[in-house]
């Protein structure tokens, strides 16, 4: 198989808690993850060429429950290169629906490939920082729409107080207030 056409495994567990069958939970995850529309508007080739989810399993977690492992599988290409990408497609649109987990991903070697991983890891982040032998311990700096120098003025004192690794807070960017290249270098100075 080629690697356009390599695919990757997601296992997700699934609670049915309303009149729609399990299989009908699933078909939904196969077309929610990808076109993104209903069924009766997918073209026929976009199943023949295997861009919808996939159902690959279903089976209950026991006997007497209304769980059930569902694995999907889905073409690696659909991921883009892109690690943002590869997370929409397990998980974007059906992360706001109730009663769905994944639990467990399985990549083959050519999308694997893709993303070569963490720069440093664990042991190589504490070599920078030279912390060993304990927890590090970490923060995020927050909130958004504080002024630059308030900003860093935390950044010294969460250092002071003992913290291994300082970063901005998911919503912290470049906006106007507090810019991207100032904030790092003030905090960095603190």
């Amino acid at each position: 198989m080629n690697q356009q056409h390599d695919r990757f495994h997601v296992s997700y567990q699934i609670r049915v808690n309303d009149d729609r069958s399990v299989d009908d939970h699933a078909w939904d995850i196969c077309l929610e993850q990808t076109v993104e529309v209903p069924p009766a508007v997918v073209p026929d080739s976009h199943d023949e060429e295997g861009l919808l989810g996939r159902v690959e399993r279903i089976e209950p977690v026991r006997a007497d429950d209304s769980r059930y492992l569902v694995d999907i599988s889905y073409r690696c290409d659909l991921a883009a290169a892109s690690l943002p990408q590869l997370l929409n497609v397990l998980y974007g649109n059906i992360s706001l629906k109730n009663n769905i987990r994944i639990i467990d991903l399985k990549l083959p070697d050519s999308l694997r490939r893709q993303f070569g991983g963490p720069a440093y890891g664990v042991d190589g982040i504490r070599g920078l920082i030279g912390v060993h032998g304990r927890p590090l311990a970490c923060t995020a700096l927050k909130p958004m729409g504080l002024p630059v120098a308030e900003l860093a003025r935390l950044a010294g004192a969460f250092a002071a107080g003992g913290v291994d690794l300082i970063k901005d807070d998911h919503g912290l960017s470049d906006q106007p207030f507090h810019p991207f290249a100032e904030r790092v270098a003030r905090c960095q100075e603190a």
